[in-house]
């Protein structure tokens, strides 16, 4: 969600349900600086009183007294840079039209409103208070600027005032000069006529008076030092000092002497301009942009330009290399700088567009040498476009291209530039004929096999004979970056020292070389105990189960190795050669954890038993070492209800009503019981109406009107009647019959019979996730149970905070009537010095007592109200605990959720029914998605759900006759 929060909203509605549902549809985006009005006229007040400004004003149409549209009138003249929004719930078109006629509204709502659509006008309205702002602070920086530039201009012109007397008298002599001058530059083949000292200045430095006065140095030191050579050799009288006496020296000077004043004006430019040449350009820290060779990171600008110390660098770094290593995406250096106070946003931008010009800089140098190479221009003409293109940069921040200026200047033409350009990669044009590539292909043809690896991270040649023993890489490299290799390409003297001394055509030699990325190991879970007994029990021949001939139940001792966590290798990205990221997808890291018993170790790799007991693992995991709580006799009103952490042994008989919790439940039967169990379930005899939940297996002799959801497979050796069970595992009653029941099994049934001739039908899901869908809705229901809390929880804060707001109202009244009598009070003391009369001195007097004990009242309510304030700020802030409790609760079950519905699905179902002796007629076979019911009945059999041909119905249910 983004962060609005600088950002304040007034709304104003005499409803107060319609102002906490604008403020709750806000503070979705992130707008928490929100101010709410009864009316307009409050509105008014908060508009006068509030320092920070408001980007966005919403006011409903219909108010007692004054309306919106009339309020949101007024509002333009305290705040006219915020954005009004007017909500309506009635066609009252007239006013709306009149408002936006009147321009006091920028956008209209109508009730009710689409919270999504609200929430995109007002993000609008935003950008255009950003986008305006931003112009406002522009228009400032550019008047101040220009105020500067001003009164350089007077500076300027108060010095130049003696010599502009001086040169009055040869004003004609001085303007045939410049015809002639504009003539010579007409027809020159060049333009080599010198520039004149303004128009000089303005190409080669920024103008501002540090530098003028600085080029105004060189230009005069050098005028003296030509005046005093040439008064030398035409024996005419001259001293530098001479030009501090007046202007009655100047006039008195022969013609002549003037017409060598000329030239020397002339020469003087032409001699300075070389001096003149980064004047103001060289930042406090002596980096200059030409010092680069190479683009510079981020953070080595900002710390060349002073823009950051050196420890914030370094801890902008730190902060950065943190939270790489925490997977964040996204995340920059210039981020963090801003993010952390380093760097301010203006100077953001500036380093962004000096980064542009440090870009450009690089590439037009080789531009440069390519022009002049080619004698497509001159030295002299490059540096002199060199320097306007960085003082074009001073002055704007703008990167001017250096073909673009050359153009201007008529140096080269636009279809050279173009072309240049296009042979350095830079345009989207076909490259030049000089291009050394394509002379390269001209010559030799194909002859070079450059081939690139499957996966992208190798690339190697192969060279004939035809062009074995040469020295000259070029070509190689051109056919390199042709085809866009740019990463981990090999050294130039590799390259040379292979096609000087390859002799085998088919040889092949690797000219680039990637990063091949690594998909990682996930963790793994070595277990170091048995996780079930020697043998599931022995039947007897009733059918029940002996569960003590099942051999050595698991069993550790105290400080016994439970099981050690293998860590996973984490993956890591590559890069191929041509500069792209190869991704690879993330790996499971399976945590190990431990329950009741155990102790993991502080790198969490090996977990060792506390106590001597069985060890136990549930459905998330979660390993115990338990403890046997045995019962001899029955669970009933003398045992009442049993919750053990550990394992339950029951000799008799769970009876009806009574509850037992545990890990692993062993009895010997259980009659109306209600079991709710992390563990197996191992029941002798018979369940009878008993309301079950496991997350182990189940072995019974027989089950009759249960309900029972189980993790874990099930084993039953008689009758299953009347009852209902899901399951994820594989139901197994390979000696008994189902009848008048509904169960589904993930992963299939093995059963002798389902149905009689005289019993209801049966239903049965082979393959079906049934017991999965239980298991999220449980937890779904425990999620909704929490967010039923948590929206009464927010609620409630939203209470507080509408009341701790309008106290803020409250307090604002109290202060405007405290105000206005201490007014009246100061008014009071300055009228009764001048009062003569002792009966008005006395009446003013007591006027004032009165307005002094308005005053102290006005003080304590408004203790009052602070008072008040904070115990519904404790209140507030109470609720907002209470939200993030809630909140990482609900975190928690869905987690939890996610992980056990993950690890029930990770077997595939098996859509696979077997009765190995019969099936009667009426029962329902269910797969995963087809269904049938049986019309007649069918011996031994196998039915098992396949793909089908038909769109319509893509699984179907086939049938195939078991021969036992």
């Amino acid at each position: 969600m983004a962060d609005n929060s600088e950002y304040s909203i007034l709304v104003v509605d005499d409803d107060e349900p319609i102002t906490k549902s604008m403020r709750r549809v806000l503070k979705r985006k992130g707008f928490t600086s929100i101010v709410s009005a009864l009316n307009g006229e409050q509105g008014l007040k908060l508009l006068e009183t509030t320092q920070s400004p408001f980007f966005l004003i919403i006011s409903d149409q219909r108010m007692p007294g004054m309306s919106g549209s009339e309020f949101l009138e007024k509002s333009i003249l305290l705040s006219p840079e915020s954005r009004r929004v007017l909500v309506t719930g009635y066609p009252d078109m007239d006013a709306v039209i009149d408002a936006v006629n009147k321009g006091e509204i920028h956008q209209f709502v109508s009730k009710p409103w689409d919270n999504d659509d609200l929430l995109l006008r007002i993000t609008g309205e935003l950008e255009i208070y950003k986008n305006f702002q931003e112009r406002k602070h522009l228009y400032n920086v550019t008047k101040r600027q220009n105020a500067k530039l001003f009164d350089l201009a007077s500076v300027q012109k108060k010095n130049l005032k003696t010599f502009t007397t001086s040169l009055n008298a040869k004003k004609k002599e001085v303007e045939m000069l410049v015809q002639e001058l504009k003539e010579a530059k007409e027809q020159a083949e060049f333009k080599e006529v010198f520039l004149g000292l303004d128009e000089l200045l303005s190409r080669t430095i920024t103008m501002n008076k540090p530098n003028l006065i600085q080029a105004f140095n060189f230009a005069r030191k050098e005028a003296n030092s030509m005046m005093e050579t040439i008064s030398d050799r035409c024996n005419l009288s001259f001293s530098s000092e001479n030009l501090h006496q007046g202007d009655t020296d100047l006039v008195e000077l022969e013609d002549e002497t003037y017409e060598v004043i000329d030239q020397i004006i002339e020469n003087v430019v032409i001699s300075v301009e070389p001096d003149l040449f980064g004047i103001g350009s060289e930042p406090s820290t002596g980096v200059v942009i030409d010092d680069y060779k190479q683009m510079p990171d981020f953070d080595d600008l900002a710390f060349n330009d002073g823009l950051i110390t050196k420890g914030e660098r370094e801890r902008a770094l730190e902060e950065l290399e943190e939270k790489e290593a925490e997977l964040a995406t996204g995340l920059t250096i210039d981020k963090v700088m801003v993010q952390s106070n380093f760097l301010r946003r203006q100077d953001l931008s500036r380093i962004f567009a000096k980064l542009a010009m440090i870009e450009t800089r690089l590439l037009d140098r080789e531009l440069a040498k390519m022009l002049v190479d080619r004698e497509l221009a001159r030295k002299k003409d490059i540096d002199r476009a060199f320097r306007k293109q960085l003082n074009n940069f001073e002055d704007s921040g703008v990167t001017t291209l250096l073909g673009d200026i050359l153009v201007e200047s008529e140096i080269i033409s636009s279809q050279t530039r173009d072309e240049v350009m296009a042979a350095q990669d830079r345009t989207g044009k076909k490259k030049s004929a000089i291009d050394q590539s394509s002379q390269f292909s001209a010559q030799f043809g194909a002859f070079v096999d450059l081939q690139i690896s499957e996966n992208k991270v190798e690339a190697w040649i192969r060279v004939p004979k035809t062009a074995q023993g040469t020295s000259d890489i070029e070509p190689i490299k051109s056919l390199i970056k042709k085809r866009g290799i740019k990463y981990g390409v090999a050294a130039d003297l590799e390259i040379r020292k292979f096609l000087k001394n390859c002799k085998d055509p088919h040889e092949k030699f690797i000219v680039a070389r990637g990063i091949a990325p690594s998909v990682g190991k996930p963790a793994l879970i070595v277990y170091h105990f048995n996780m079930e007994s020697d043998t599931a029990g022995v039947i007897n021949e009733d059918g029940s189960i002996d569960f003590k001939a099942r051999g050595d139940s698991p069993y550790v001792k105290r400080g016994q190795l439970l099981a050690e966590k293998q860590p996973m290798e984490q993956p890591r990205t590559g890069m191929d050669v041509f500069g792209e990221t190869l991704l690879v997808g993330d790996v499971d890291d399976v945590p190990l954890e431990g329950g009741e018993g155990t102790q993991l170790s502080e790198d969490g790799l090996t977990l060792t038993a506390t106590i001597t007991g069985q060890p136990s693992m549930d459905v998330k995991g979660v390993i115990s070492v338990l403890e046997t709580f045995t019962v001899k006799g029955d669970v009933d009103f003398k045992t009442g209800n049993i919750n053990f952490n550990g394992n339950v042994v029951v000799t008799g008989t769970v009876k009806e009503g009574f509850l037992v919790e545990c890990e692993e439940l062993t009895a010997n039967e259980i009659n109306g019981g209600i079991i709710r169990i992390r563990g197996d379930l191992k029941v002798s005899n018979g369940i009878v109406k008993a309301d079950i939940q496991t997350q182990g297996s189940v072995q019974a002799k027989f089950l009759n009107k249960i309900k029972l959801y189980g993790y874990g497979n099930m084993m039953v050796t008689r009758e299953i009647m009347e009852s209902y069970i899901a399951i994820s595992g594989k139901l197994i009653n390979e000696t008994g019959r189902i009848t008048s029941s509904t169960i589904a099994a993930r992963q299939g049934m093995n059963v002798k019979q389902i149905g009689t001739e005289k019993a209801e039908y049966s239903t049965v899901k082979a393959g079906a996730d049934d017991h999965i869908r239980w298991v999220a809705q449980k937890y779904e229901s425990q999620i909704e149970e929490k967010q039923q809390t948590l929206d009464l929880t927010i609620a409630k804060k939203m209470e507080f905070d509408d009341a701790y707001n309008a106290l803020h109202v409250d307090i604002a009244n109290q202060t405007f009537a405290q105000e206005k009598i201490t007014k009246k009070i100061d008014f009071l003391e300055n009228r009764i010095g001048e009062i003569k009369e002792k009966e008005e001195k006395v009446n003013i007097v007591k006027e004032m007592k009165e307005l002094e004990v308005s005053v102290q009242q006005a003080d304590e309510r408004i203790k009052t109200i602070f008072e008040e304030q904070d115990m519904v700020q404790q209140k507030s802030d109470g609720c907002e605990k209470e939200i993030e409790r809630l909140n990482n609760e609900i975190k928690t079950i869905e987690q939890d959720k996610n992980k056990i519905v993950s690890n029930l699905e990770r077997e595939e179902p098996v859509p696979i029914l077997k009765a190995n002796k019969r099936l009667y007629t009426g029962t329902r076979i269910t797969g995963t998605q087809a269904s049938m019911i049986l019309k007649q009945d069918f011996g031994a059999s196998q039915f098992t759900e396949i793909d089908s041909e038909n769109p319509d119905n893509p699984k179907q249910l086939v049938h195939k006759v078991l021969n036992l």
